[in-house]
């Protein structure tokens, strides 16, 4: 019979796996050019908030059923108006130009002619869990001008008018960012170029 030392040391290790989960967590950013009479002025990259908003529409619609948005409209975040405090997971569509959210849009551009219109974004089939612009979102900047802050996406019945902020469950704003380079002074006939990035 073999008998047990019990002034035998036994050594027992526990790995721990890490990234069992595999989290989703949406995430974006925004890529901006600020062009003038055909000169590229300035670049940047920002990255966004993503809403809570967005985020429950998100898993309404994938897993109950929810409203589905297929159109979905950029829009241009004015250092007029803004609060100082930044753009957050709380931000509302229908506080949109009101006193929930801490910035207002900016307005003085067009898109495609149309002086009343939002820009559209249009994307690409999803792949390697990302969906990005399908070609640049193109502002032409009108009237005095201004100053851009920042950038943000949104969808509903009636969100491709600047400056709607329609209350209730068709309406959501599932993003919004300010530019992190500084904000950018813009002149009637610029244009602003922007696309749009969504990652998990």
């Amino acid at each position: 019979m073999e008998r047990v030392n019990t002034r035998d040391n036994v050594s027992v290790q526990l790995a721990r796996r890490r990234n069992i989960a595999d989290l989703l967590d949406p995430k974006g950013y925004f890529y901006f050019e600020h062009w003038r009479r055909g000169v590229l002025l300035d670049r940047q990259v920002a990255p966004n908030v993503v809403t809570v908003e967005g985020k429950n529409w998100m898993l309404d619609t994938t897993f109950n059923d929810g409203t589905n948005l297929t159109v979905w409209y950029m829009g241009l975040i004015d250092l007029i108006g803004y609060g100082g405090t930044g753009v957050h997971e709380d931000d509302l569509y229908d506080d949109i130009d009101q006193a929930g959210n801490d910035w207002d849009e900016y307005k003085n551009y067009e898109v495609a002619a149309s002086t009343v219109n939002r820009g559209t974004w249009d994307t690409t089939a999803a792949s390697a869990k990302e969906v990005t612009s399908n070609t640049q979102t193109q502002f032409d900047i009108t009237g005095a001008g201004g100053t851009v802050k920042g950038a943000f996406i949104c969808a509903g019945a009636s969100a491709q008018t600047k400056g709607d902020h329609t209350a209730g469950a068709a309406h959501k704003l599932f993003s919004a960012s300010l530019l992190t380079g500084g904000d950018v002074t813009v002149a009637a006939s610029d244009t602003f170029k922007v696309t749009y990035t969504v990652t998990t």
